[in-house]
């Protein structure tokens, strides 16, 4: 189907629960965001991950 999205879970996580899915602190997400290796998007002033983004890195992808 053209323009269906599939509901696999959020499509986006804040800083904290990306860090807690990696097992690493807020400081190495905030690296890895720095030198390129996970994306960053701002909703306001929160900064969201996006998921695939996370799975990407946890599969050695990124």
């Amino acid at each position: 189907m053209q323009g269906h999205i599939v509901n696999d879970g959020p499509l986006t996580c804040t800083i904290n629960d990306a860090a807690r899915q990696l097992g690493v602190s807020r400081r190495t997400i905030y690296s890895l965001i720095e030198v390129g290796r996970l994306n960053k998007l701002k909703a306001g002033r929160r900064s969201l991950i996006p998921t695939a983004d996370l799975r990407a890195f946890a599969a050695g992808g990124v």
